[in-house]
């Protein structure tokens, strides 16, 4: 079975309301849906506040990647570094460079792929060639009814 490494990122728990819920229920469905894969899951947390995300991620064993604030500070134009506290772009590559495996996906912490996707991974058959994407289709949470959870 061909290995896949999955990498997400984040910053602030409270971004958008309830983020560290949404991660939850993502993480424990991807979990699920994705139990028969070959799967390193990688976690980066850039310029985290208090309230670390990564803890929880790291207790189901997901490999994650603390960035502080001084290595943000230093990327970031000084006049900037309050407005932009978080660089998704950056993070993702922390996360890239550290995959395990060839096949890297990167993805929203509060992603659940849809079971073509999972199905289409599983057959495991990539061309290098070719840069996969998959259509974003956006489902708000209320749809979920808490059953992720």
């Amino acid at each position: 079975m061909t290995g896949i490494s999955i990498i997400t990122s984040g910053r602030d728990p409270h971004h958008a309301g309830d983020l560290m819920g949404r991660v939850r229920r993502a993480y424990k469905r991807n979990f699920e849906l994705a139990k028969d894969l070959d799967i390193d899951w990688v976690f980066v947390e850039w310029n985290p506040t208090p309230d670390l995300i990564s803890p929880w991620l790291a207790e189901k064993g997901v490999r994650c990647f603390i960035v502080p604030k001084m290595v943000h500070d230093s990327l970031v134009e000084p006049a900037l570094k309050d407005k932009y506290t978080f660089m998704d772009g950056f993070a993702n590559n922390v996360g890239a460079r550290r995959a395990l495996h060839e096949w890297v996906i990167i993805m929203n912490n509060d992603a659940i792929p849809g079971p073509d996707i999972w199905n289409f991974l599983r057959k495991g058959d990539f061309d290098p060639s070719i840069m996969y994407r998959a259509e974003r289709r956006d489902v708000p949470w209320r749809h979920f009814g808490g059953r992720f959870c």
